[in-house]
């Protein structure tokens, strides 16, 4: 699963705080292939997000936006890591 998640500010001051749900545009079982998903590694998703939010005149404002990913995977799994 994927998720999105948003966050806004009509002043930038500081660490942008994100704190809306904006929705799972991935949800695949990968043990059970389906449109959409390939045994080639591919999942293709997509969602629309809009926000709407005033700003007065001399503020920067700022979005953030968080993209992550949850998965189960079997005991004992490795993961490897690479920073490059």
């Amino acid at each position: 699963m994927a998720f999105v998640s948003v966050g806004e500010t009509a002043n930038l001051t500081g660490p942008v705080a994100i704190t809306t749900e904006a929705g799972w545009p991935v949800n695949h079982d990968l043990s059970q292939p389906t449109d959409g998903y390939t045994y080639f590694g591919v999942i293709e998703g997509q969602i629309e997000v809009q926000r709407t939010f005033a700003v007065g005149a001399g503020p920067v404002p700022a979005v953030a936006i968080c993209v992550g990913a949850v998965v189960g995977l079997p005991e004992g799994t490795v993961l490897p890591y690479s920073a490059e």
